[in-house]
């Protein structure tokens, strides 16, 4: 009889998770509190009621390796429409457009920066994808505008540019984005180079599949997925209803401020890091 486990927090990471031990030859329960499950990775109507609007993974971005390799995994990877080659459009309120693409000459020529505020911008992309992890780790007491002003950019840079990326990307404007979040961002996304800054875009509402398709994917592998379920931790012992808690082994992914995880047994903390680099945008 295979080992049972209980993840508690069906966003991104917890998905991951789950479907990692699903392959390793464990009964998994998946947790999730919300009406669904992919966590922040959700859809809802528009206040027309026309159309669904994704909150969380907006887009994808070549950088997000893990996402996609997940989004195939669990078998919705053509949901998906990549871009054979980066290109962004900007729209000005007087109905100008600049196309930024993969060309030096399309960036030299982005009408919305002046000639200075481009050279200062290309100077930090440079600057961004040299940071080290440990030197991304000591911005997290700054804000990203804080920490863009610091390498050098100009209001009108931030404004024109780099929201443009840190806000879809981190729910925040930069002037409420955490810096160390942000510099993760942009070091994966553009300091590598352009490739890795390919959208992908999504060709039907998150809400509609990802939950689905987790849930479906676990069932086939003698697992579950619960919604509008909480478990409860007191101590070191948790109690879940109808989950197979007492020989279960415990992985917490909700949201930090919301886990209080268990003391002991189980894959436990060997997880939570791994689950944190698989996917680096969700929750």
């Amino acid at each position: 009889m295979p080992s049972s486990a209980l993840v508690v927090g069906g966003g991104l990471a917890g998905i991951a998770a789950a479907c990692d031990l699903a392959d390793a030859g464990w009964r998994v329960t998946l947790l999730e509190r919300r009406r669904r499950l992919g966590g922040m990775v959700a859809s809802f109507p528009d206040p027309e009621g026309t159309v669904e609007l994704d909150n969380g993974e907006h887009i994808a971005i070549e950088a997000c390796r893990e996402l996609y390799a997940l989004f195939g995994r669990l078998g919705v990877g053509d949901r998906v429409r990549r871009q054979p080659r980066l290109s962004i459009p900007f729209l000005g309120p007087d109905g100008r457009r600049a196309d930024l693409g993969e060309s030096a000459w399309s960036f030299l020529s982005f009408r919305f920066l002046s000639f200075g505020d481009r050279w200062r911008v290309a100077r930090g992309i440079g600057a961004i994808g040299r940071l080290k992890d440990a030197e991304i780790a000591r911005l997290d007491n700054l804000t990203a505008r804080e920490w863009l002003e610091d390498i050098g950019q100009s209001p009108e840079a931030i404004a024109r540019f780099w929201e443009m990326f840190v806000c879809p990307a981190l729910n925040e404007p930069c002037e409420r984005a955490s810096a160390a979040l942000a510099a993760r961002v942009l070091r994966d996304a553009m300091g590598r180079g352009p490739a890795e800054s390919r959208f992908g875009l999504f060709t039907v509402p998150l809400g509609t599949f990802l939950g689905e398709a987790a849930a479906r994917w676990l069932g086939e592998r003698g697992g579950e997925g619960r919604t509008r379920e909480c478990a409860v931790v007191a101590g070191s012992r948790g109690r879940a209803p109808d989950a197979p808690v007492g020989s279960a082994r415990w992985i917490v992914r909700p949201p930090p401020r919301n886990a209080r995880a268990p003391r002991r047994g189980g894959p436990g903390t060997g997880w939570r890091s791994r689950c944190g680099r698989r996917v680096g945008l969700g929750g």
